[in-house]
């Protein structure tokens, strides 16, 4: 019988505690996500029923949203189930659902506090191999281009764009003055 894999399962499995502390719990802090930022949200059971956790963070400016969710179970015997995510705009009150939350994409959020919801159940609860179970979600946004080109740039353009015709311009001048026979 090998020892080392069932020692590392048991190494691993006993860091689900420790990683849960690393990581945001359900509260009412705001986190500030930039953009750039991100987060990681958790959650860790110890009994069976349905979960509803609330999270808040703030966006500055417009920024897009990526984001994937993960679960564990070191009882082996229960099942942790996220059934859906909610982004709500707490300015607006609009909301985004997300039913296949192992990858988050709710697009491109403008600037505001909103309101990461993430629901589940905890089913199966067995005594005989006591464990946790949970879950753990990463936010990460990054600022959008402008989709209209800013003035500077523009302007920046028009006049590299001018002195590629004036220089054109002289060449051709300096052409003609070459090919004129003396």
């Amino acid at each position: 019988m090998k020892l080392k894999p069932l020692a590392a399962a048991l190494a691993f499995a006993a860091t689900g505690p420790a990683m849960a502390s690393v990581c945001s719990q359900p509260s009412s802090t705001v986190w500030d996500l930039g953009p750039p930022g991100q987060v990681t949200f958790c959650n860790t059971f110890w009994s069976s029923g349905k979960f509803n956790d609330s999270y808040y963070f703030s966006v500055d400016s417009q920024a897009s949203q990526t984001g994937w969710t993960t679960t564990w179970d070191w009882s082996w015997t229960t099942n942790i189930s996220l059934t859906q995510v909610t982004l709500t705009n707490t300015n607006t009150g609009s909301v985004l659902v997300d039913t296949s939350p192992s990858t988050l994409t709710f697009g491109t959020l403008a600037a505001g506090v909103y309101r990461l919801g993430v629901q589940g159940t905890v089913s199966g609860w067995s005594t005989s191999w006591p464990g946790s179970v949970g879950y753990e979600a990463t936010v990460r946004t990054a600022a959008v281009a402008s989709p209209a080109p800013e003035p500077e740039a523009l302007a920046m353009m028009a006049l590299g764009l001018g002195l590629v015709g004036w220089q054109a311009r002289r060449r051709k001048a300096q052409f003609r003055a070459d090919a004129v026979p003396a």
